[in-house]
């Protein structure tokens, strides 16, 4: 295989996530990327049910 996406996608969870805020947990930036595509989900299927 060519690309080398899925070693990426991969070793997100060995990264560190900090932001400009104090946050009262840690987080990697593997655990960030679900949360945000899982969140992207549900307002997608909140605007397709009410907007159809």
């Amino acid at each position: 295989m060519d690309s080398h996406f899925i070693a990426y996608m991969y070793r997100l969870q060995y990264i560190e996530r900090w932001s400009l805020m104090r946050n009262t947990t840690r987080e990697n930036v593997a655990e960030h990327s679900y949360h945000v595509a899982l969140l992207a989900h549900m307002l997608c299927e909140i605007g397709n049910r009410i907007f159809g």
